[in-house]
């Protein structure tokens, strides 16, 4: 064990008596405003990708199939249990209007602050939780209060589990990192247990580079530490996270060639800016970015940049640059994302997930919508225009020759709520059953504050098409074209119509409008699964073919079966869009 203090060096604050590592940051963290030329070549500067110290410790004996064996046993005594669907909702999955609903092992993106094991120690932290089950002792005995000791109760084990499988392999985690390499391999170590408990093959991970650019710094002060030393540490950060996403996705999906692998998850979230607009650029910020540029893996794992022109433009120009050599930096507008948060700046984004508060955010899959299926259903009275089958029962169809825009509207109105209360159920059964057969992922929860936020994401398939669509019916006189049944199965527009990212924004109103409603009617729903705050997301380019091979003719022309555009512009809480001096946009 060091004999040194672990926390030498470092500015005293509140930090040290309470997990705080905003403030620890806040005291300690220097922010660079030049150039990159103190870069120098890592001694190896290939980047290793294997994970040679504990990843089969770190994942659950059987892999994550012995998480859905355990699911399905306990719910082998009843068939449809291990769903919680009810009827009408079986038929919209199988129509194809819903997709992708909530399972008891949905994946949920949890952005575990796994800086708190490197600053802490797993026994400072195991104290903490221990400190908040004392204090439930006290008051009437409710569910809630019953929910919540079972959590502490299982995150405290979960902390237990890690240390005694570190101490195993000679890694003493329950004590803070000692330097600038301890404080990587506890992070790198806690996120692929993270990341296997949970069973997913990827999750939000970032701002670990200002963390441990802390350390670098004191141990470069101390000597302990060269630049050479400091850029290889980096790299090994870079390439364990990298390779804990190739472990991770290979025992999920059993793929076996590292091109198989969907590597869109950024590995890591630079830069942006603090509360008070300072530029959180650190020198392990270039040191990462050149990291990456070092790196021979291909695909080379993604870095996330949070994009301000309030940043050093130094560090906007070697940004760019290793984005046009690369190919692999992601931009995201720091701006927006932080104004979705409320100005809060220690946040990660991830595939498919809007940014997240580092250690206080929860996103949970509440699946996905497809919304031109919506609205042919309004327009047919909830009848599937392809099978011909009753799927949502109810509702009166349209019978007009012409499409009316506010009649069309105020069906797709109706449906939108049906549409709501329906995820909104799925939701809570799925979750609330993964919870009494023992699923959740309690590590990363025991990384979060102890009563964390979470968000529900609502995807919305085809938003594009949508858009279009009743931007059609508004402007072009839209003529309905129907079966022997009285169905509407095709349509024709006799004038040219706004069509999304064209014509001055109409259809982007449009579709903003409907998110918007779409959004205020889960939140109006009685009961949220742990009072979760529903947000509405873009499907991914995957779920936009799935709904759209399920999807017949629309009213802007599109033909049955074509995959849905994948346009996110102007979403709520997207903020994706890169800088025009290059680098990859994240969709």
């Amino acid at each position: 064990m060091h004999s040194t203090d672990p926390w030498r060096g470092f500015m005293e604050g509140l930090w040290q008596t309470s997990v705080d590592v905003g403030n620890f940051l806040e005291l300690n963290l220097q922010p660079y405003s030049g150039a990159g030329d103190f870069l120098v070549a890592a001694k190896n500067a290939e980047i290793d990708t294997s994970i040679p110290w504990p990843a089969n410790a770190a994942v659950p004996p059987g892999g994550f199939s012995h998480h859905e064996s355990e699911s399905v046993a306990s719910n082998a005594h009843h068939p449809r249990q291990d769903r919680q669907h009810i009827a009408h909702l079986d038929a919209a999955l199988e129509a194809g209007l819903l997709h992708g609903m909530p399972e008891p092992l949905s994946r949920c993106a949890i952005a575990a602050d796994v800086r708190r094991v490197a600053l802490y120690g797993l026994d400072f932290l195991c104290c903490e939780r221990r400190i908040r089950l004392t204090a439930l002792n006290d008051g009437p005995l409710t569910r809630e209060l019953l929910h919540q000791r079972r959590d502490l109760s299982a995150q405290i084990r979960a902390m237990e589990a890690l240390r005694e499988t570190a101490t195993a392999q000679g890694i003493e985690i329950a004590r803070p990192a000692a330097s600038a390499h301890e404080a990587v391999l506890f992070m790198c170590l806690t996120a692929i247990w993270v990341a296997s408990e949970a069973g997913q093959a990827a999750f939000p991970i970032g701002r670990l580079c200002a963390f441990l650019d802390v350390y670098i710094q004191r141990d470069l002060i101390e000597q302990s530490l060269t630049e050479q030393r400091a850029q290889q540490l980096v790299a090994e950060l870079v390439g364990r996270l990298h390779g804990m996403q190739v472990l991770v996705a290979r025992l999920r999906e059993a793929v076996e060639a590292v091109e198989a692998v969907d590597f869109r998850d950024p590995v890591e979230c630079i830069a942006g800016l603090s509360v008070a607009g300072q530029a959180q650029v650190t020198r392990t910020s270039f040191r990462i970015l050149e990291a990456l540029r070092q790196c021979t893996a291909r695909p080379a794992p993604p870095l996330a940049v949070l994009w301000s022109l309030e940043l050093p433009q130094a560090f906007r120009d070697f940004c760019t640059d290793v984005a046009r050599d690369t190919g692999a930096v992601q931009f995201h507008r720091d701006a927006e994302l932080r104004a979705a948060l409320h100005g809060d700046h220690d946040y990660v984004v991830g595939r498919d997930t809007p940014a997240l508060r580092v250690g206080r955010q929860v996103l949970l899959d509440a699946g996905h919508v497809n919304l031109p299926k919506a609205l042919l259903y309004a327009i047919n009275g909830g009848v599937d225009e392809q099978s011909g089958v009753l799927v949502v029962p109810g509702f009166e169809p349209c019978w007009d020759d012409v499409l009316d825009y506010e009649k069309v509207v105020g069906l797709l109105d109706r449906m939108l709520d049906w549409l709501a209360a329906t995820c909104i159920h799925a939701f809570n059964g799925a979750h609330l059953l993964r919870e009494r057969s023992g699923g959740g992922a309690h590590l990363a929860l025991a990384l979060h504050d102890s009563r964390a936020a979470c968000v529900v994401a609502c995807h919305v398939d085809g938003l594009c098409v949508l858009a279009n669509s009743l931007s059609a019916i508004r402007y072009a006189a839209v003529e309905v074209l129907r079966n022997d049944d009285g169905l509407a199965v095709d349509f024709m527009a006799n004038e040219s119509f706004p069509a999304r990212c064209c014509d001055g924004g109409v259809a982007e109103g449009i579709a903003d409008a409907l998110c918007e409603a779409l959004e205020q009617k889960l939140r109006a729903q009685p009961y949220i699964y742990r009072n979760a705050r529903p947000v509405v997301l873009p499907g991914n380019a995957v779920s936009n073919a799935i709904s759209g091979k399920k999807t017949g003719n629309t009213p802007c022309g599109r033909r049955a079966a074509e995959a849905f555009p994948m346009l996110a512009d102007g979403l709520p809480l997207a903020g994706r869009q890169p800088p025009s001096s290059g680098g990859q946009q994240s969709s």
